[in-house]
């Protein structure tokens, strides 16, 4: 259908003739209806996938796939070590950047001490749907996704589905006490300052991506927090 769309388009360009006209607004229109079709029969068999007991492997392996084709290949490819030697192998030229990050992220600084206040102990109160949907429309759209690849967005476009699924996706985290191992991990992106050289690391302000399904639970923890604590 689009291919059909795209040479009527082209002989109504060459012939500018009123029927070559509305062959290409004919095909067009039946080319947006395939297209509609095509995307709403991949929702169904998504939904179907996501409400497998297979859900969660299904939505990683999505998250790789999403991953790869984002990868930016503007990136500059070398770098220089700590003597100033030019670095050229992406292999090395990442763990320079690594290592560089690593350091600058843990260095150590006096901090003031604080009195820790007397724990509470009590049970926790399982996160309800409508906390979750409140959480996901305080979440920001457009934001690079962290290692998993999955934005805000998809869990949105999936509507109700989504907010349900997550509510019982982070009652299992609070109540297992652990969280995904994918969350452990993040994306840190150099981001040139746009002033002196190119390849010192030096020069890069370190962007950190994070899963967003993990900020969406941060915001259920901020919202709950602030409902009971009083912030001096």
């Amino acid at each position: 259908m689009v291919k059909a769309k795209k040479d009527a388009y082209k002989a109504w360009q060459k012939t500018k003739s009123l029927s070559m006209l509305a062959e290409y607004k004919s095909k067009k229109k039946e080319a947006k209806a395939a297209v509609a079709r095509a995307k709403n029969a991949a929702m169904d068999e998504l939904y179907d996938k996501l409400e497998s007991s297979q859900a969660e492997k299904h939505v990683f392996r999505l998250a790789k796939a999403r991953r790869r084709a984002s990868l930016d290949v503007t990136e500059v490819r070398a770098v220089k070590n700590e003597d100033g030697e030019v670095l050229r192998d992406a292999v090395a030229v990442k763990e320079r950047r690594r290592a560089y990050f690593e350091h600058l992220l843990n260095e150590e600084f006096l901090r003031k001490e604080r009195n820790s206040a007397e724990p509470v102990a009590g049970p926790i109160q399982p996160w309800t749907v409508d906390e979750v949907r409140m959480a996901m429309k305080k979440m920001k759209a457009g934001k690079a996704s962290g290692p998993d690849g999955i934005p805000v967005e998809a869990w949105r476009s999936l509507g109700e589905l989504g907010v349900r699924w997550l509510t019982m996706f982070f009652n299992n985290i609070t109540r297992s006490e652990k969280i995904p191992e994918a969350w452990k991990d993040s994306i840190i992106v150099p981001i040139f300052k746009r002033k002196g050289d190119a390849m010192n690391c030096a020069n890069y302000s370190g962007i950190k991506l994070v899963a967003h399904t993990m900020k969406i639970s941060e915001r259920l923890l901020d919202m709950r927090l602030r409902g009971i604590v009083e912030i001096a």
